[in-house]
């Protein structure tokens, strides 16, 4: 009396199955044609052959059935940069494989919480139809919150977005089990109703949850490229004060060579004194070289400034580094975060403020070191500030150690916070190969 819905669970199940194995294909790969529709009518021959397999109740042939598709698909319609015929082959059968071994638990999930409840189905095709609409409710379920983290890079998820797939999954789970405390009841179209909207709610929400992620991975990357703007922005007003003053001074300085002249000849003694005013004057206009970058420079004299501004005594020990090799606006952004957030920690401190970085060159490595006093110890896990306390700077900072394949490692040493990051001179050249 059950057969109708136990086909409509399958053929749900062959639709779920199909819709994640085009979502793998295309996350992984790039479609090789751009055909209309084309992939729309491989994913409806996929699931006629999946289904016409699955009535037959004959293991082997729907195992079958799926490589066959898998490998044609996959092989012939798919592409990869720098992934071969057989690698594609070869992880999308484990993909399927990895699906076969989650909707197995799933069963045995949902049989072991119907067992203890008492509540097991005793009409054999009802067990399976529930079997099937939880075990890809499962399946689903473990693809968007875990499989997919695997190889997508471009998504960022909160705390809350997590709270709403537990509650999708509960939700699933409550219903299939009040299904199956139904089943004493002849209501095949009204089961046909709540498996697949079981099924098929969750194949949607977890899909529009997944864009959401990406929404939230592409706000981020923009408000890193506004902080990145916004360091440069205060770069360049740095270098606008600098030659403001130039100006300023360059404007007058014939009248003081006038005004110095004059007290010479009269061999007056405020001439001395009045040179000495005009070298004060000119300090600023002659600043330290650090590095023989400009813009590292530029950038040291003034954290080096607000530094002192704060109290904060500042060491600097960068004779051998060499950072050339850096574009201007990833020095911008890895120095200027790196020692904004050091002068702001220690800027906080009761006691001892103090700053100390440290550059140096080891073969084809750069050894960027920052130690400062902080007031309080710093949350950190595996070498990295734990993420509830990572800001924007912070994750700037990692990116721009990621693209010259690089490595960062913070210590919290009581009322020290070091850091220390090696980033590899052909790290570019090297991304560009890979």
């Amino acid at each position: 009396m059950y057969k109708i819905a136990l086909w409509f669970s399958s053929f749900v199940s062959c639709v779920t199955v199909v819709f994640m194995m085009f979502q793998f294909w295309g996350e992984k790969y790039e479609r090789k044609y751009t055909v209309k529709h084309l992939y729309k009518v491989l994913a409806f021959i996929y699931v006629i052959a999946a289904m016409t397999a699955n009535t037959m109740m004959n293991p082997f042939l729907n195992l079958l059935s799926n490589m066959v598709m898998i490998v044609i698909v996959s092989a012939w319609f798919y592409e990869g940069k720098n992934v071969s015929r057989l690698m594609r082959i070869f992880e999308s059968g484990a993909f399927f494989t990895v699906l076969g071994v989650t909707e197995a638990v799933g069963v045995y999930f949902i049989d072991f919480i119907m067992d203890t409840l008492g509540i097991m189905p005793a009409d054999p095709q009802l067990l399976r139809s529930i079997e099937y609409t939880f075990s890809k409710a499962v399946m689903l379920f473990l693809y968007y919150v875990l499989f997919v983290r695997l190889w997508r890079r471009r998504m960022v998820r909160t705390t809350f977005q997590y709270f709403i797939y537990l509650a999708m999954f509960f939700y699933s789970t409550v219903n299939v089990l009040a299904t199956a405390s139904i089943s004493g009841e002849e209501h095949p179209r009204l089961l046909m109703v709540v498996m697949g909207s079981i099924v098929l709610s969750n194949m949607f929400l977890l899909y529009f949850m997944k864009y959401l992620d990406e929404r939230n991975f592409y706000k981020l990357q923009n408000d890193m490229m506004h902080q990145q703007e916004k360091l440069r922005f205060e770069n360049y007003e740095i270098q606008k004060e600098t030659y403001t003053r130039a100006l300023s001074v360059l404007h007058d300085v014939k009248k003081h060579i006038n005004v110095i002249e004059t007290l010479y000849r009269e061999n007056r003694r405020e001439a001395l004194d009045y040179t000495r005013q005009i070298n004060e004057m000119l300090k600023p206009l002659m600043p330290m070289r650090y590095v023989n970058n400009p813009i590292l420079n530029c950038l040291l004299i003034d954290k080096i400034r607000a530094a002192e501004q704060c109290g904060i005594s500042f060491e600097i020990d960068v004779s051998t580094a060499d950072v050339n090799f850096m574009e201007s606006i990833d020095i911008t952004t890895l120095f200027g975060n790196l020692l904004d957030n050091a002068v702001e920690a220690a800027g906080n401190c009761g006691g001892e403020k103090y700053i100390r970085l440290f550059l140096s060159r080891c073969n084809d490595m750069l050894l960027v070191r920052v130690e400062n006093s902080v007031d309080e110890p710093v949350p950190i896990r595996n070498g990295m500030i734990a993420v509830s306390k990572k800001g924007i700077g912070i994750l700037n900072i990692e990116k721009c150690v990621d693209t010259y394949c690089g490595t960062i490692d913070y210590r919290d040493k009581g009322n020290k916070l070091i850091c220390e990051i090696w980033l590899n001179m052909k790290g570019q050249e090297i991304k560009s190969r890979t």
